[in-house]
This record gives C-alpha cells, sequence and structure tokens, in this order.
C-alpha cells in the first residue's frame, strides 16, 4: 500500500515521489493519450476502408466470374450442312474455306478461355450399396495381434486426424484392433495416383513421400492417417505414395470400416428402439416414431448419491432408465426428512409430467450406488417428434391419419396420369434406332444426356439418359440404377421428370425422360451469380412439394443440388436424376455413402445410418447456396469439406449482405447435426418448415395450382430449342463393351490338347465364354489306387506339369482358347501340398514330373518349390479340420489342415478360398499383374472366383467376400434341382436375379452352377447330375435361360466309384488320360469313351447360344402354373418349361419378339427350308399360342426367326461378283452411314434416271440379304436399291422409319466375335460400317470404282480423297485418278473416313 511521507511527496513500492511533479505531468499524458487515440482512429479509418475496398474486389471477382461462366454457351458447335456432291466431287470456294478455317480458330480460343474460367459442377459419389443383416451384425471381426505400444500408436493417429477423430470412442478401439500389418520394402508404391483406392493407413514406421503427377508434395513419417478418402466410397487417387525407406503400415479395408460404424449404430439404435417398446407411455407409437425417439434421446450418466431431480424445482426434461437404479423421496407434512416412496429400475421412467407441461418437479430422484444410466428427452424436442402426449392414447390410428393427411397434400391427379399413361402407351414400340439426336444437354462420369426427337419429328422432343454399362459395372451401381428405373417408373408428380420407356445395348443403358427445355437451376444460378431471396424462396418451395410427395412414398432423394432441378418451360422446378433415391420404410435407416460430397449430412459421412432427414439437411444446403452463390461447406478435396461439415452450420461466417437472419435461422433448423432435431422431421413432417417464419405470406396454393407468377421464365422457341443449356463437343470416345453373361463350362481332367481343340471346334461356336480347367501344377501320383481324381489337389512343385500336359502345351492351349475368345480359368491350389505320410518312390507314389519329395510327418520336405519344415504348419490347431468347424469355427475353417494336407505356416489355404481371410487373400490377388494388353487389351484384372459353401449353416459367410471377385452359389443348384426333381415348385424360381428377391443386386458377383464333381461322384446328392437325365437338362437349360451370375455347365466323364480317376488307358501305359471320341452326327461325346461331355448336349448347347441371344435383356412377362415356368428375354427370346404331369397349351402369351414364324432351337435346328423341330408363329402384337408336353422345354430367339424376314436370294449373273466396303467412322446414337458411287474414267454422267442405259456412271448392285439378323435393321432401305451411283435414293427404294436414304446404306460392324454385330469378313476392329452386295463388273475399268460416305444427323458427306495406291492382297494402283475412294469389284475394300489410305482383300 502506498503512503504519504509528507504532504508533498508519495511513496510507491519503495519509490518517493513529489506529488506537485506528477500533477504538472498529468496535462501532458493525457495530450499524449488524445494524440494515441486520434491515431487509432486514423487506423481503423483506413482498416475500414480496405476491409471495404476487398468486399468490393470480392464482388467484382464473382461477378467478372459469372460473366465468364455465361461465354460458354456462346458459341454453338458449327453445323456442316448436308450438300451432295456432283459426280462424287465436292470442293469449297476460297471465301468458304475462310470463314471455316475463322469459325474453328474462334471455338478453339473459346474452348481454352472457358476451361481456365468456369465454374465446376458439383460430381456425386458412391460407395457399393450396402446390405447388412443380422447374420452381418452376429459377425466377429478379425482381430490382429499388436503391441500396446502400436495400439497407442494408431489411436493416436486417428485422434489427430480430423475425420476419423469424430468417430465414437468404441468404433475407435474396434478400429485399432481390426487394423493389420503391412511392411512395405523401400520403393515400393503404396498409393498410386488414377488408381481406385480401399484402404487407409497409419505409418508406424519409415518415411513416405507424396507425389502428384511426378511432382514431390511432402513427406510423411510415422504417427500419420493417409488414404482416409477411400474407406467412405469408391475413389480415384489423386497422388502417388512411395516408400522411401522400409515402412511399417497399418491398415484397415472400406468393408471392415462399413462393418465397425454399421455395426455399432445398428446395435445402439435397435437397442434403444427395442428398450423404449418396454415403456408403458410409448407403447402405442409405430416404429417410425420410435425410431426418431432413439435419436433424439441423450445418454447421461450420474453416480451414486447424486441428486438427479430435487422437488420444487423447474424441469422440462423426461427421464427412462436404462441400468441402475433410483431412490425417489418426497417431503410429507410434518416430517423432518424426505420420505422414500419406492425404488426404480430399468425401464422405469420419470419426469413424464414436464412433458405435459406441469414443470415443477414433486419429488426427489437420488441415483444409487454404484451409479445409474438414464436417456433424456426433453419437451420440446418430444413435442416436435410426437406431438401431445395425450394424443397417444389415441394413436393407433396414426398410420391412416398421416397417409389421409399425405393424400389431401397430394391429390391423385388423373389428368396427370392419363397423359403419361397415353405417351408410354405411344411409345411402347419405340426402338432406340428411331430416336434422333438433336443436341448434348449435359455430360458426366456416367455418359451423356441428349435431347432427341422420333424420326427427325423435332416438333416433339425427349431427353435421353445414356449411362455407360461398364462405368456401372466397374463402379458397382447396378443396383441404384435399377432402382433409379423403378422409382421413376412409380412416380407420378409435376414436381418430378416422367421417365417414359427404357433401352439398352451392349455399351450404355438408357431412359428416355420428359425434356425441360429451361435448362438446369445450376446454369442459372450460375450466370445470375446467386439469387435474391424472393427468388431462391420460390424454388425452394418447389422442391419442397417433390422431397414432401417422395417422402410419402417412403422414399428418400439423397442428391438434391441446383444441378438436379431442372426448370419447365413455365419456369417452374423439377426434379431429376434418382440415382441415389431409394425406397426406405418408415423408421428403418440405410448405410450407403452417397451424395453430393458439399451436400452430404453428418450422420452419411460418419456412417451412423440416414434416413429421410438427411434430404431436409441438403435443403438447408441447398438454401445457402441460392442466396449465396456457392455451397456453404467447400474445399479443395472431399475430406476437408467433410471436416467442415462436421464442424457444423454454426461455424459459418452467416449472416451476412446476402442472407439475412431470418434465411439464417432457416438453414440452422434444417442443418441441426442431429437429424431428429432438424426443422421437418417432426410429427408435422415438411408442413413445419411452410410454416416458418422465412416463409411467411407464400402463396403455396398458388404454387401447387401453378398461378404463381415464377421469378424467372426461361426462354424457349420450340420444341428443339436448347439454348438454355450449356454446348458440348460430340462424344467420339465409344465406351468398352459391359457383357456380364458369358458361360463357362467345367472340362473336368481333360488333357490340355484336347481342351485347346474343343475351344476352337465348339466352345467359340456355340458360346462358351471360359473353360475351367483342373489344377495345372505338378502333383502326386498313385498308381497303385489307380491314379484318383483327387491327386491333382495334391502337388508337389508349382511347375506346370501336370497327368493333363506339359507347360508347353498349357501355354498353347491358353493362347489357342484366347484367340477364338474363349478365357481359361485356372482350378488353384495353394499354399499347400500333398497328405502327410506320402513319400516319393514308397507304395507306387510318384509325381507328375518326377520331383522327389517327403511328406512324412516331421520331414515335410519338398525340394521343387522348395519348402522344409520349416516352412509347413506347426499345427497350432491340434486337429485337422472337423466337420464341425465348418458350422461352429470360421477360425479353424481358414488356421487348420484340411484332411492332414500340409499347409505353410502362413496358415493361408488356397484350395477353396473360404479357408483363407479375406484380407490375406486380398494381398495376395492385389500382386497378380494385369493380364496381357495384346489379348485383353489394357489395364485388364484376371477373374476371381472365390469357392465358399455357405448355405446358411455355415461359419464362413460369401459375404465375407464381397468386393474380391464373384463367389460360388451353392444355394442356387439346390434350388433349381429341387424344381427340377418335383420337389419344389418352378415359380419359387422367379425370386433370382436384379429387381427380384434372391440374389438381388448379388447376380454380377456369383457363380452360378448346378453341380460340380463332388456331387457327381455321391450316389445321393442334394442337386441334380447327368445321372438325372431330362431332370438334369431342364436345371441346366433355366440356368441358361434365366439371367443369374455366371452360370458354369459341369461337363466330366462316368463317376462309378468315388475316387474314380479320368479315363486313362490303363496300369501298362501309366494309366495316361484318354480323349474324348464324338459322335459325328450328333456332336455328343461316345460313351464307350468315358466322358460324358454335358456340355455338348443338343439342349444344353443350344441354350448357351440362347443365352448369348438375349444377353443383356431383363425378364419380362414371367407365367407361372403348377411346375411350369416361362418368361420373356424382353425383345430378345422366349423360354418355357414344363415340369408337370401333362401337356400345357401357352394361350396368347406375350413374347414380346417381331412378328414372324420362329424356330424352336431346345428341340431342333434351323435348316436351309426352315426348322427341324416345333415351330412357333407370333403375331403383330408379339403374342403366340404353342402346347408344351409334360417336361417338355422350349426355347427361341430372334437368332432363330424362320427366314429371318429376308428376301429369297436372286439370282446372280455371271458378270456379277461379291463386293465388300468396309468404311471406319465413329458414330454416336442416331447416326448412319450411306455411300454413293460410280465409275466416271472418260465417261459423262448427264442423267438423274439410275439405270445404266440413261446414267452409265452407275453400277448395277445386287444387295447379298442372306447375312446374319442385324444386317436386316434396314433391310426396307436395301430393297430396289439396285445401283450404286451418285443420287441418293432411287424412286422405288423403300424408306426405313419414314426417312429415305441417302444412298447405298451401310451397318455398323466389330470384329468381336462376342458382339451381336460381329462379321467374319470385318478383321480390321470396331466402328467399321459395311455393306455387302454383288457388283456388275462387266463395264468397269480393270474392276475400279469409286465411293464416297456420307453421315446424317452428322458432318454430312466426306472430304476429298487424293487416293494413291492400296495395300492388301488384291491392292494396287487404280487405272484413273479421282478424288474418291477407289475400289477393286469382287473384293473386299477397306477404307477410313477422310483419309488417302486403303486396303483390298479377296474373300
Amino acid at each position: 500500500m502506498p503512503f504519504m511521507k509528507s504532504s508533498k511527496t508519495i511513496s510507491i513500492s519503495g519509490k518517493t515521489f513529489n506529488i506537485e511533479e506528477i500533477q504538472r505531468l498529468i496535462p501532458e499524458l493525457e495530450n499524449d493519450i488524445i494524440k494515441k487515440d486520434r491515431i487509432i482512429h486514423e487506423y481503423k479509418c483506413v482498416h475500414d476502408t480496405y476491409r471495404q475496398r476487398i468486399k468490393e474486389l470480392e464482388e467484382q471477382v464473382l461477378f467478372f466470374q459469372a460473366e465468364c461462366d455465361k461465354l460458354r454457351s456462346v458459341l454453338e458447335q458449327k453445323t456442316i450442312s448436308a450438300t451432295s456432291p456432283h459426280k462424287g466431287s465436292s470442293q469449297k470456294s476460297s471465301a468458304e474455306m475462310l470463314v471455316d478455317d475463322l469459325q474453328n480458330k474462334t471455338a478453339l480460343t473459346t474452348v481454352k478461355q472457358n476451361d481456365n474460367n468456369t465454374r465446376a459442377k458439383k460430381v456425386a459419389v458412391s460407395a457399393e450399396p450396402t446390405l447388412f443383416n443380422k447374420e452381418q451384425n452376429n459377425t466377429i471381426l478379425k482381430h490382429h495381434p499388436k503391441s500396446v505400444s502400436d495400439k497407442r500408436l494408431i489411436r493416436e493417429a486417428v485422434q489427430k486426424n480430423d475425420f476419423l477423430r469424430q468417430l465414437e470412442k468404441e468404433q475407435v478401439i474396434e478400429i485399432v484392433e481390426s487394423m493389420y500389418e503391412w511392411k512395405v520394402p523401400s520403393g515400393e508404391w503404396v498409393i498410386r495416383e488414377g488408381e481406385p483406392g480401399e484402404r487407409v493407413f497409419v505409418v508406424a514406421n519409415g518415411m513416405l513421400r507424396v507425389t502428384k503427377e511426378g511432382k514431390i508434395l511432402r513427406d510423411i513419417g510415422a504417427g500419420n492417417v493417409i488414404g482416409e478418402l477411400a474407406i467412405l466410397y469408391n475413389c480415384t487417387r489423386t497422388a502417388s505414395i512411395q516408400a522411401i525407406s522400409e515402412v511399417q503400415l497399418w491398415v484397415l479395408d472400406r468393408s471392415t470400416f462399413q462393418m465397425i460404424t454399421m455395426k455399432l449404430g445398428i446395435e445402439r439404435h435397435s437397442q434403444m428402439i427395442s428398450f423404449l417398446k418396454k415403456v408403458s407411455i410409448f407403447s402405442n407409437l409405430n416404429e417410425d416414431r420410435l425410431s426418431k425417439l432413439a435419436d433424439v434421446m441423450d445418454q447421461d450418466y450420474y453416480p451414486g448419491g447424486h441428486y438427479i431431480l430435487r422437488e420444487g424445482e423447474k424441469g422440462n426434461t423426461f427421464f427412462v432408465i436404462n441400468s441402475g437404479s433410483v431412490r425417489i423421496t418426497q417431503q410429507i407434512d410434518d416430517e423432518p426428512e424426505p420420505r422414500e416412496i419406492r425404488i426404480m429400475g430399468s425401464g422405469d421412467f420419470f419426469g413424464e409430467k414436464a412433458l405435459l407441461g406441469e414443470q415443477i418437479r414433486t419429488a426427489n430422484v437420488i441415483a444409487m450406488n454404484p451409479g445409474v444410466e438414464v436417456l433424456t428427452l426433453d419437451r420440446i424436442s418430444f413435442l416436435n417428434l410426437i406431438g401431445e402426449l395425450e394424443a397417444l392414447k389415441r394413436d393407433y390410428g396414426d398410420n391412416e391419419r398421416r397417409r389421409t393427411h399425405k393424400e389431401k397434400r397430394h391429390p391423385s391427379n388423373e389428368m396427370l396420369n392419363r397423359e403419361r399413361c397415353a405417351v408410354m402407351n405411344e411409345l411402347k414400340d419405340l426402338q432406340l434406332k428411331h430416336l434422333k439426336r438433336i443436341a448434348t444437354l449435359g455430360v458426366g462420369g456416367f455418359g451423356r444426356v441428349e435431347l432427341v426427337c422420333i424420326n427427325n419429328d423435332k416438333s416433339r422432343t425427349f431427353a435421353l439418359k445414356a449411362m455407360k454399362k461398364k462405368h456401372i459395372v466397374d463402379t458397382k451401381q447396378q443396383e441404384h440404377i435399377f432402382s433409379e428405373r423403378n422409382i421413376l417408373f412409380d412416380l407420378n408428380s409435376d414436381w418430378i421428370v416422367n421417365l417414359y420407356k427404357t433401352f439398352r445395348d451392349s455399351k450404355y443403358v438408357y431412359m428416355l425422360l420428359e425434356a425441360c427445355l429451361g435448362g438446369e437451376l445450376w446454369t442459372t444460378l450460375r450466370d445470375h451469380g446467386h439469387f435474391d431471396e424472393f427468388t431462391a424462396r420460390f424454388y425452394i418451395a418447389c422442391v419442397l412439394e417433390a422431397l414432401d410427395y417422395i417422402h410419402s412414398k417412403n422414399i428418400i432423394y439423397r442428391d438434391l443440388k441446383p444441378e438436379n432441378c431442372l426448370i419447365t418451360a413455365s419456369g417452374y422446378i423439377k426434379l431429376v436424376d434418382f440415382g441415389f433415391a431409394k425406397r426406405l420404410p418408415s423408421g428403418k435407416k440405410t448405410w450407403t455413402f452417397c451424395g453430393t460430397p458439399e451436400y452430404v449430412s453428418p450422420e452419411i459421412i460418419l456412417n451412423k445410418g440416414h434416413d429421410r432427414s438427411a434430404d431436409l439437411w441438403s435443403v438447408g444446403i441447398f438454401t445457402c447456396e441460392l442466396l449465396l452463390g456457392r455451397p456453404p461447406f467447400q474445399a479443395s478435396d472431399p475430406m476437408k469439406t467433410y471436416t467442415l461439415i462436421l464442424k457444423g452450420v454454426d461455424a459459418l461466417d452467416i449472416p451476412n449482405k446476402r442472407m439475412g437472419k431470418a434465411a439464417t435461422t432457416f438453414v440452422k433448423k434444417l442443418c441441426k447435426d442431429n437429424p431428429a432435431e432438424r426443422l421437418g422431421i417432426g410429427v408435422d413432417g415438411i408442413n413445419e418448415i411452410r410454416k416458418n417464419r422465412w416463409f411467411m405470406g407464400f402463396d403455396w396454393e398458388g404454387l401447387r395450382s401453378r398461378t404463381a407468377k415464377p421469378p424467372l421464365i426461361p426462354r424457349i422457341e420450340n420444341a428443339a430449342d436448347h439454348r438454355n443449356f450449356d454446348s458440348y463437343e460430340v462424344d467420339n470416345d465409344i465406351p468398352t463393351d459391359e457383357f456380364s453373361g458369358w458361360d463357362e463350362v467345367h472340362l473336368f481332367e481333360w488333357k490340355w490338347t484336347d481342351i485347346a481343340n474343343e475351344c476352337e471346334t465348339f466352345l467359340s461356336k456355340y458360346g462358351y465364354g471360359a473353360v475351367q480347367i483342373s489344377p495345372p501344377m505338378e502333383h502326386i501320383t498313385i498308381t497303385s489306387n489307380g491314379m484318383p481324381w483327387w491327386i491333382r489337389y495334391q502337388p508337389v512343385s508349382y511347375k506346370l506339369n501336370s497327368r493333363s500336359g506339359t507347360e508347353s502345351q498349357f501355354k498353347d492351349m491358353i493362347k489357342r482358347c484366347n484367340k477364338v475368345d474363349v478365357k481359361i480359368i485356372v482350378d488353384v491350389v495353394l499354399n499347400h501340398m500333398t497328405g502327410v505320410g506320402q513319400k516319393f518312390g514308397v507304395n507306387s507314389v510318384g509325381s507328375s514330373n518326377g520331383t522327389t519329395f517327403d511328406a512324412t510327418n516331421g520331414v515335410e520336405s519338398f525340394p521343387g518349390v522348395p519348402y522344409t519344415k520349416d516352412n509347413t504348419n506347426d499345427q497350432r490347431c491340434n486337429h485337422d479340420i472337423q466337420q464341425g468347424d465348418y458350422s461352429g469355427s470360421a477360425y479353424h475353417v481358414k488356421e487348420c489342415r484340411l484332411s492332414g494336407l500340409i499347409d505353410l505356416n502362413q496358415n493361408d489355404t488356397f484350395d477353396a478360398s473360404k479357408h483363407m481371410w479375406p484380407n490375406d487373400l486380398l494381398t495376395i490377388l492385389n500382386k497378380i499383374k494385369n493380364l496381357r494388353e495384346d489379348i485383353f487389351g489394357s489395364n485388364k484384372r484376371p477373374i476371381a472366383i472365390h469357392e465358399v459353401i455357405d448355405r446358411g449353416g455355415e461359419a464362413v459367410k460369401c459375404a465375407d467376400y464381397k468386393g474380391l471377385g464373384r463367389y460360388t452359389d451353392f444355394n442356387y443348384g439346390y434350388f433349381v434341382s429341387q424344381a427340377a426333381k418335383k420337389e419344389m415348385d418352378w415359380s419359387k424360381l422367379t425370386k433370382l436375379g436384379p429387381g427380384f428377391d434372391y440374389g438381388n443386386y448379388e447376380d454380377n458377383n456369383v457363380l452360378a452352377f448346378i453341380e460340380n464333381h463332388d456331387n457327381e461322384r455321391d450316389n445321393n446328392p442334394y442337386v441334380v447330375t447327368y445321372k438325372n437325365g431330362d431332370a438334369y437338362k431342364r436345371a441346366v437349360s433355366f440356368m441358361l435361360a434365366w439371367p443369374y451370375g455366371l452360370p458354369r455347365v459341369m461337363s466330366s466323364y462316368y463317376f462309378n466309384q468315388h475316387d474314380q480317376g479320368p479315363p486313362n488307358a490303363g496300369s501298362n501305359n501309366n494309366y495316361a488320360t484318354t480323349s474324348p471320341t464324338f459322335d459325328t452326327s450328333t456332336q455328343t461325346c461316345q460313351q464307350s469313351s468315358g466322358w460324358v461331355c454335358q456340355h455338348r448336349w443338343p439342349e444344353i448347347r443350344k441354350m448357351t447360344l440362347f443365352r448369348k441371344s438375349t444377353n443383356g435383356a431383363a425378364v419380362s412377362n414371367i407365367q407361372t402354373s403348377n411346375n411350369i415356368i416361362a418368361f420373356a428375354r424382353t425383345n430378345k427370346g422366349y423360354f418355357a418349361l414344363n415340369g408337370g404331369n401333362n401337356q400345357y397349351t401357352f394361350n396368347s402369351i406375350q413374347t414380346t419378339l417381331p412378328v414372324g414364324v420362329y424356330c424352336d432351337i431346345y428341340n431342333g435346328d434351323l435348316t436351309s427350308d426352315g426348322c427341324s423341330g416345333k415351330k412357333i408363329t407370333v403375331l403383330s402384337s408379339g403374342k403366340a399360342t404353342f402346347n408344351l408336353e409334360a417336361g417338355e422345354c422350349i426355347a427361341f430367339t430372334v437368332d432363330s426367326r424362320i427366314g429371318n424376314g429376308k428376301l429369297p436370294t436372286p439370282s446372280i449373273p455371271s458378270t456379277y461378283k461379291l463386293t465388300g466396303i468396309l468404311l471406319k467412322k465413329s458414330t454416336f446414337m442416331g447416326q448412319n452411314i450411306f455411300i454413293r458411287g460410280g465409275h466416271t474414267n472418260g465417261i459423262t454422267c448427264t442423267s438423274t434416271d439410275y439405270s445404266q442405259a440413261k446414267d452409265p456412271c452407275s453400277i448395277s448392285i445386287i444387295h447379298s440379304l442372306n447375312v446374319s439378323f442385324f444386317y436386316n435393321e434396314y433391310l426396307s432401305w436395301r430393297q430396289n436399291d439396285n445401283y450404286l451411283d451418285w443420287h441418293g435414293a432411287e424412286f422405288t427404294q423403300g424408306t426405313h422409319d419414314g426417312y429415305v436414304s441417302f444412298g447405298t446404306p451401310l451397318i455398323w460392324t466389330t470384329n468381336d466375335k462376342s458382339d451381336p454385330q460381329y462379321q467374319p469378313i470385318n478383321k480390321y476392329g470396331s466402328d467399321y460400317w459395311m455393306v455387302q452386295f454383288y457388283m456388275d463388273c462387266s463395264k468397269l475399268s480393270n474392276g475400279w470404282f469409286e465411293l464416297k460416305g456420307y453421315e446424317d444427323n452428322g458432318i454430312g458427306w466426306e472430304s476429298d480423297i487424293n487416293q494413291a495406291t492400296c495395300t492388301g492382297t488384291v491392292g494396287g494402283k487404280a487405272s484413273y485418278i479421282s478424288n474418291n475412294h477407289m475400289g477393286i469389284c469382287g473384293s473386299v475394300n477397306i477404307f477410313e473416313w477422310g483419309s488417302n489410305n486403303c486396303i483390298i482383300n479377296s474373300f
């Protein structure tokens, strides 16, 4: 404390100061303070000025960015008009060439500018569709051993990661336990840029280097997480990571991460609902409301002795006891201490009066030792979700009231139904070829959306969405595509685009949709920069009407964004793109990660399970984007975006200049972290949003009646006006074909030379796409036992010499089979050797290549590998796999020895995949190299098929191997066999495959088969085999007729004994396998050879052709009766099976096939004069009537139509020679290629009459009409096309779909034998347009003629050609000069569009 020494001094902290001096300093100090205040004020003004300037500059940037974006649609692509060249020549004036050159340069400049300035559209992402059932919930995740320090390192790395730190404590513990070790040598790649990712890594030791496009970004050391985006969904790695020292990693794959997060979420949610059902006051609540209660209730813990409630306090919280007990006490008059009323335990509740509004607590609630866990619910949340408590007593009619309420809001619109049905009925016979492209409306990773019209009638247009099948299959989105189709067909609303029809071919699946020509809302938003609140409110209201309708159908949308909102001609909004939409029963959740990164909700990111509340979150983000011009959560990469989302909407810098307080409050209510607290999820649903203050005064009735005036009306002049969409270049990138339906035959124990011959002479001819062979490695031989079958599964080395042949014969077989497009699938045995006790040279034991070995217990030496006892299993299980293990212990199935077979101490037995852990199997598969490019093309991976016997009671499940390839479906053969043996009705099998119950989306991931060799040697198998005759034929035929999985046809030898080996030459010839012999008349194997050869049986081999002809076609028009099943493969084929005891009449059944007479290929063959079997007449309606005898099948396809609609082949004069023309040109759907031509050497072409008498430049031709069926697509154009001339359609030439021909039509062909448009003379590749006819060579100069191509719906005429000398077996130099292609009559002439190159070969 300071004190006064005298009247003139003062002492402070031991120092003495003069008071008068201090008083004199005060004015000076005050002046200094004033000066500094002035300086601070000046700096503040400067700061505010700069801050304001920054805001102005930011607004200018946004303005100029919007202006740059508008340039995208300034210049449209140049359209080349079609002008017919006179006599095959076409010249442009110098002025025309100058204009073209200027346009090209301008277009190039515009493209470059747009690339730099365009605001990119947001791209949706998705993981594989996820199914989770009770069986999976009981799955025990594999834990991998690790030290305490390793666990601490992983846990700390997870806690440092912005995304993973958001996980629950239990989930982090499970992640730590489930990670497995990977030691990476220096120089090896951990992640490669551009490759798909599905694993996350924690660096334990060593250093990694991150590079992008070869540029070093940074180095990463221990304690870091890398690659975490891959555990959320299918993504492509954006950088490469390489070990720059020896590195130790801990690894977790996506499927395990999803299992961990889903398992905990499902268990907790189900437990909560089960618990709430026991609470009496909730007994009347339906599943949906219980689910919402479970979401919104918090979990709290109180230690023993703690007062949870005190008498007399105010309260608004309701409690349910989860575990432990509480003591209830109450103050009684004249008693000094509160009296104990009762004890409450688990399942009891208290505080319910707080939910009624009576907020004064009337008793004490005290936690008893050791503590109590309670679930809590506050009054506001309860009222939002449930309503008044008294109403619960009357809640039995809740579902009916809700349904009635929604029907009032969404009344059935009979006019909409009638209009849509009328259009769909009108389009029922529409084919893809009838659609003509006008413009591209949008592009994406999936494919394109084209504006199309029918038969060039541009007064009526549609949007055709073309999705690449290969992309769909590669990203495992088949279920989403099927779901989109089915949902859109079911929806009928003014707020949703109509789907009218779907198509498919080998490259695309198509959806024909309603065209909304006002463009995407995203484009309008981009061009305006942002919307004011009036405009945004209108568009959000349209979206809410759509979502309300969708949710009323128990459908969630999951991909709301401006890109998916189309503006109609009247200015209203319709939702499009339902690829992520899903039917979700009330009260249920779904777990698939899908949506647009900027729009996904926190529960989707954290894999907690989501429902329609995720759509409400998206409405909040949608509102922000419309008002701000960009989504509120946006970062340089998706992972950073997800981190921002998890931080929550409260972290955003709003309200601001563009977004007021009311809008901000509106968004924050929609974007609550807890889904059960979001605006619109309560008892009043979307109506809660309509009542929000931000919508005060909005005309909802005017919106629904379409009388409210939209803020913006798009300019649209006609049905073909696409000005409101950005311009896109023509797509010349033709996607790869996707055929998931080729067949496999298992040639069990066949020799390599015999398989090679079979590939070339039979399998390729009848449509078998692959052959499964027996294990090729060197194996044990036991001559004393007649060389049984099982010796092939006891290898002694990995040398490729077996009883099927030598290594050179094995390689030759692969080469020859691949050459004819028959793939080889190898039955692989890895990591186990022979049985214990076998020794080379003892008891007639040897090896197929002479390699010695000693499998005596304790020796276990295999020098051919080499393996020794130190490498083999130490029998930690103390027993071989026992029968009970298969149902009781997945660990024993995978870790113990199989039937005494010596396996390696890695414990991975690749005899059947069920004996391997999926993660170990994945490691092996990832190390396998790509297939050879010269045979299979670039970046093609081997097909893996995993044997897992999962028939319902096994410990090892098929689902464990999901994502690793196909796996065997043993249930399939059982079910089909049950029907074939009349133990089950065939109608039960109509639930197979996509869109049905059994198999569902898994159809592309399974191997479907009836039997295997184990069944054939069993006297009482649970499936049918070749020993069952006709029943077996019916089973295999159904397998090949119904599209489910990859079907495998078994083909083996006659098993008379359990251990019997293949047919052999006897002991004198060391039991060498003998070859099958064939009956030339039936093409079957002779029984005397010992081979069954089921794949050659007439019924089975012809059903493989049925499958090939119907590939890609959906099942429709299913008809069943007592042991009878029939169905169409839409537009491609029809199959019927009578498994009953009596004849059955199929009366006026819908085949979906074109009119004509068809040959039943199951019982007969197409012949030169018709059919050797039954004939079926299909009327123009597609209907047919026929009888089917008991036990009989019938099958016919578009390929078996008698005559195939062809005209009779005319007689050919001697001067006419067969001539072929192939012109290479890449095209897109709706384009066709024609040619015109003739000969002009010294001849004046003066007439438009096409006969040679009047126009000597024309050449007489006779079309070859007896070619494969697809060529008849343009049959009408070829009819009366009698001349190759320069004048277009001839007077009598037919039209196709109302269109006149531009000349002689060509048809698209390929050299791919698996494609239905394959042509033998096309040996050059895809995109070769072809015509084949007989040409009159008599008046040509040394046989030379001219031609030029024309592309309709495209660039028109081909440019001039300066052809010199042609190569090929017939080529040479033309006898005269022309500016057209030059060909030779009687030859195959091969040209490229616009190229001077040519090849001329003989036929």
